[in-house]
């Protein structure tokens, strides 16, 4: 053996592979625990995630995905202040991490501090490289339609549906055409997203209510009946079968 190949052997000896591909253990621990961690926040197992994702950061407190999902499930109970200093921890180490910037968009949404959600959607918007631009641009325009600024949540809507035609933009860009008085424009855009998703009980609920305003009971009658089919447990299918009777 050469001198040369047997110093490469001491080394590997030594330190293994993950030295020589600059990677340490505990790096590579926090990266297993993370994935373990996306792996049960898949399967609704919510505190398993979160004992996963806190093992990462434990190993390593640089890991910004493992910060983010904390938050992420930090939010999902209730613990709104948790969430948004985990999220501000994970753009600490990147001040342009877009999913970060976005998930505290929409904690700031849950919380009501619609300006600051708009601040944090423009700067995960910076990111040209962001995997999805339209779930930021229908957050901002959430937030703005949540102070009242209708026309810039629709232009908002409007470009995200440019960028994929996500339900969600489709939804809320009738909710504000709603909120303008542009019921036509709601009522097409409503029966568009049912056209593509017909089990969005949502869509369902809100088109019943614009035909019981116009009068049009059959029509209302016939969406009332969808929501309470789709959503029976929840508070739309309890008003539409409230509704349902009363239309007797």
């Amino acid at each position: 053996m050469s001198p040369i190949s047997a110093a490469l052997t001491v080394l590997l000896m030594l330190y293994g592979c993950a030295s020589l591909g600059g990677e340490s253990k505990s790096v590579r621990q926090s990266r297993s625990h993370y994935m373990m961690g996306n792996s049960y926040f898949a399967q609704n197992r919510i505190q398993d995630a979160f004992l996963e994702f806190q093992k990462a950061v434990a190993e390593n407190p640089r890991n910004k995905d493992a910060r983010n999902m904390l938050g992420q499930v930090y939010a999902i109970l209730g613990e709104y202040d948790k969430a948004i200093a985990s999220y501000r921890d994970a753009l600490e180490i990147d001040s342009g991490f877009s999913d970060a910037h976005h998930n505290l968009a929409m904690t700031f949404v849950m919380t009501g501090r619609f300006d600051d959600a708009i601040a944090e959607c423009s700067k995960a918007l910076e990111d040209p490289l962001y995997e999805v631009p339209e779930t930021a641009l229908n957050t901002m325009g959430y937030a703005q339609m949540m102070k009242g600024e209708n026309d810039k949540a629709i232009d908002s809507f409007k470009k995200a549906l440019l960028r994929r035609p996500i339900p969600q933009a489709n939804y809320n860009l009738a909710l504000a055409y709603e909120r303008t008085g542009r019921d036509d424009d709601a009522e097409r855009e409503l029966a568009r997203l049912i056209e593509r998703h017909p089990g969005y009980a949502e869509a369902h609920f809100a088109l019943a209510g614009l035909y019981l305003k116009r009068g049009d009971t059959p029509k209302a009658r016939q969406h009332f009946y969808e929501t309470m089919n789709l959503a029976p447990d929840s508070e739309m299918g309890a008003a539409s079968r409230k509704e349902l009777e009363r239309l007797r």
